[in-house]
């Protein structure tokens, strides 16, 4: 079951694989040497990015499941596949985030209340200046895989993993400020703006998995789609109306109505249809699925008028 998992033929598919294993893998060692540097200092603000690893490591193994499951192709109870998973993903992980957010708060402010040194912050801070470093690379890794493959999952893991490397950032230099000023309540302070920033990072997780359930449809693929069809329109004998799109993850959905001429042969309006569907296929350069409904131009406002409360008919 295991090897099934993660073996797969498709390259795509195989490419967002070996992304997932590698984010597994480096997480995996990035935790043990934030442990290491918590255990040597003591640090509030490296706990917390301990905190922020301890939630990772999960995230990314609900986050690969998800991936192979997202993969699995439509069947007669989930017509439209299983790619919608990814915004439960994104969510999970989001909401993981928050809740290390809200420990990292908790003992943060639990630590400037009760005060307490911090030792060894030179080797601490080599430590944290190397994760961060890491996860620099890793994160910019998996946006830019998760972009090319269409992967919200990679796209979330590599964000989520770029702000853990901004929080190593803040840490390097807050505890840089320590080690000078000798200013020990500067630590949770520290990881009290780390927390925030935290916070923020797993919210903006959240809405994307939320505005993505919803059905909100891409800006940028609705005026590309509907710049396609206005030229359309001017090269063909035809009008477009009834427009809309859906996302599901890796594929857009999406259905138009096309209005003809009565002269127009449906061997001629099926030749025009294809050629729009190209086009779209060629201009966004992802899975695509298209259904065209098409009707005759002069009689098109009659039929409607017969069958008022037709459900897919809007002015």
């Amino acid at each position: 079951m295991i090897w099934k998992f993660w073996t797969s033929t498709d390259p795509e598919y195989a490419a967002q694989q070996k992304a997932m294993l590698i984010s597994l893998a480096v997480g995996i060692g990035l935790f043990g040497l934030k442990l290491s540097a918590y255990l040597l200092t003591g640090s509030a603000a490296i706990l917390s990015d301990v905190a922020e690893s301890v939630v990772h490591l999960p995230a990314v193994g609900i986050a690969a499941y998800c991936l192979w499951l997202s993969q699995r192709p439509p069947d007669r109870k989930h017509p439209y596949g299983y790619e919608r998973v990814t915004y439960f993903s994104a969510g999970l992980e989001g909401a993981l985030i928050i809740f290390a957010a809200l420990y990292i708060f908790y003992e943060s402010i639990h630590r400037l209340i009760a005060g307490g040194e911090i030792e060894s912050i030179t080797t601490g801070n080599l430590l944290i200046a190397l994760c961060g470093i890491l996860n620099g690379f890793l994160g910019w890794y998996l946006i830019d895989t998760g972009k090319k493959q269409n992967s919200l999952i990679l796209v979330a893991d590599g964000k989520h993993v770029l702000s853990d490397s901004y929080t190593s950032v803040g840490i390097v230099v807050g505890l840089g400020l320590v080690a000078l000023t000798g200013y020990s309540f500067l630590d949770p302070l520290i990881a009290l703006a780390i927390a925030v920033n935290i916070l923020f990072a797993g919210w903006h997780l959240v809405r994307e998995a939320i505005l993505g359930l919803m059905e909100k449809v891409d800006p940028e693929v609705e005026i590309t789609i509907r710049r396609i069809l206005l030229e359309a329109e001017k090269q063909h004998r035809c009008y477009f109306h009834e427009l809309r799109i859906r996302n599901t993850g890796r594929t857009t959905w999406m259905e138009m109505h096309m209005l003809f001429p009565e002269d127009v042969t449906i061997r001629q309006a099926h030749q025009q249809a294809t050629q729009v569907e190209q086009s779209i296929h060629q201009e966004l350069g992802r899975r695509v699925v298209i259904t065209t409904h098409m009707e005759p131009w002069e009689t098109h406002e009659e039929e409607h008028e017969t069958f008022p409360d037709h459900p897919g008919h809007h002015h």
